[in-house]
């Protein structure tokens, strides 16, 4: 009885890393293509989310964020027992883990983890740098800041917000999250809250930081 035989098991080394190094070109010359695309597009289309529990929804967020290059997540309930693996989105890294936020930036953006920020005793927020261009840096945030937040935490916000803005080389500053200050009216850039209220400190503190609110109703 004659046997099949599985000709690819016998390649020759050199066949082999032949075929490796065809490979890795396709791979890099996808992300080249990716990268260009975003470089000459201008701008970078994001997306956020509170989870409320991410795991179980990742089929969804993966749908939902195709051809997003940021994706910003609070609220995930991301424990030590669920693995990078488990929230991987395809072509998009990710770029820090903080407690209950996760940062997603795409592979062929020049990220990396601003861990100064990150370290902050603010609970929660993750930061990272991206390099846009020769003379630009981008820093992305995500924060989320809870309801039952103390004075102390809600302090260490606005010390964050001052930090971050003061970055030297960063010429854009990106954050994502909910700080649930409903409060605040962004239409009338007003706080319906007393002045010495977090609320109000919080808003009159992006104020100072020129900190431009870019989603001006409820979501």
């Amino acid at each position: 009885m004659k046997k099949d035989i599985d000709h690819g098991a016998q390649r020759s080394d050199s066949e082999w890393r032949e075929r490796e190094r065809s490979h890795n070109s396709g791979w890099k010359n996808c992300k080249e293509e990716r990268y260009q695309k975003l470089k000459q597009g201008g701008s970078v289309k994001r997306f956020y989310t509170n989870a409320n529990s991410v795991i179980s929804k990742m089929d969804e967020l993966r749908q939902r964020t195709k051809g997003c290059s940021v994706v910003g997540v609070t609220e995930s309930w991301a424990t030590s027992n669920i693995s990078d693996g488990e929230l991987q989105i395809e072509y998009i890294s990710i770029r820090g883990i903080g407690g209950g936020v996760i940062l997603y930036v795409d592979e062929t953006l020049n990220a990396s983890q601003c861990h100064p920020m990150t370290s902050t005793e603010f609970n929660d927020s993750v930061w990272c740098k991206v390099n846009s261009g020769e003379n630009e840096k981008i820093l992305i945030g995500v924060c989320y800041r809870c309801t039952a937040s103390n004075d102390d935490n809600n302090e260490k916000l606005l010390q964050l917000l001052d930090s971050v803005s003061n970055i030297k080389g960063i010429s854009h500053i990106l954050i994502m999250g909910d700080f649930n200050y409903p409060e605040i009216d962004y239409n009338s850039a007003m706080s319906n809250s007393s002045d010495r209220s977090h609320t109000t400190r919080f808003l009159i503190k992006t104020q100072d930081n020129f900190l431009v609110q870019n989603v001006l109703e409820a979501t």
